[in-house]
């Protein structure tokens, strides 16, 4: 591309965003650019002009088969994504408003072509599985387990791999929702996959407020899955978001208890501050209030190594995202 190009490039892409899914719009932009023609009327894009945000809708969501998940050309490689979409809409996450609630498998075929090309790279390899919520692999919806389909993708990944490489499922970069976590799919994750350890999004303790956020899942279904996990010998990890909107006291002093418990059945916490994102139900919110009493409870699970990550961080990051959107007109956000 000559260098004005790159300059052009650099000036229009400072200006605009892509909204939605851009494995087609993105490509289209820079072959514009590359002939030097007008980029903004690209369905997806959302720019500035005149001091106001054009927002055009969506790109339509894409045929994940049409896209591999890494560049083996270009020597870049990363997890390999299994599903995309997410049926629960869940009122803090993005992820159903990007790439939209009905789920999108790729194929066992697919994915085993992918993991052959890292075998090819790398003869002791580790495969990471990445997806909304790793055990609905297969599902039609999302919600329902497909134990076949999750048998079938592990046996085959395991017949490519052998054991030499490594399978990670149910574990960073993905999660399990709760519900999905019973004998049956511990004992296909125990059976073909190499992680030792999974992560379970619980989010919070208080049921009115998992209500609140559209979680579909229950405080009780939490504590099942950290135990019946436990049972079966794998570490656990516990997500719980801090400061959600609508907290009150009882629902903090419910959300400090089944972390304890938690806790107490062996699992780490893994806390987040709430962060307002753009387009959730929970967009125009205000950044959450990290109680006083949740930060000495996270202070003495501290203190046993109960807990690791960046909340004081994320607090920060959330009031500067919050007065970035309160500046903004509702429409733009």
């Amino acid at each position: 591309m000559p260098r004005p190009m790159l300059v052009m490039f650099s000036i229009q892409a400072w200006i605009s965003v892509f909204r939605g899914e851009a494995e087609e719009s993105f490509p289209l932009v820079l072959r514009r650019l590359s002939g030097g023609q007008e980029i903004r009327d690209v369905t997806g894009l959302a720019y500035w002009k005149d001091n106001k945000v054009v927002v055009h809708p969506p790109a339509n969501p894409v045929g994940v088969e049409a896209f591999p998940s890494f560049s083996p050309k270009r020597g870049m490689f990363g997890p390999i994504e299994i599903t995309r979409g997410c049926p629960f809409a869940c009122s803090f996450c993005q992820t159903s408003h990007i790439f939209g609630v009905q789920p999108r498998h790729r194929t066992v075929t697919q994915i085993v072509r992918q993991a052959e090309t890292l075998c090819s790279k790398n003869r002791r390899v580790v495969v990471r599985l990445l997806s909304p919520n790793a055990f609905s692999y297969g599902s039609p919806d999302g919600r329902q387990l497909n134990l076949t389909a999750m048998s079938t993708l592990l046996a085959a990944l395991r017949a490519t791999v052998s054991r030499e490489g490594r399978i990670i499922f149910g574990y960073y970069p993905s999660e399990v929702r709760p519900e999905h976590v019973v004998p049956e799919t511990l004992e296909l994750l125990r059976r073909f996959a190499d992680n030792d350890e999974i992560v379970i999004g619980a989010q919070s303790g208080s049921q009115r407020i998992l209500e609140t956020c559209h979680r579909s899942h229950s405080v009780e279904s939490v504590l099942g899955a950290v135990s019946l996990a436990r049972k079966f010998g794998y570490k656990v990890i516990v997500d719980f978001i801090l400061g959600l909107p609508g907290e009150d006291a009882q629902d903090v002093r419910e959300t400090i208890a089944v972390m304890e418990k938690v806790s107490r059945l062996g699992a780490r916490i893994h806390p987040h501050a709430f962060v307002p994102l753009p387009q959730t139900a929970f967009s125009a919110q205000p950044p959450g209030k990290i109680a006083l009493e949740v930060i000495r409870a996270l202070e003495q699970l501290g203190q046993r190594s109960a807990i690791y990550g960046e909340w004081i961080e994320q607090q920060r990051l959330a009031h500067r995202v919050y007065r970035h959107l309160s500046s903004q007109p509702a429409s733009d956000r």
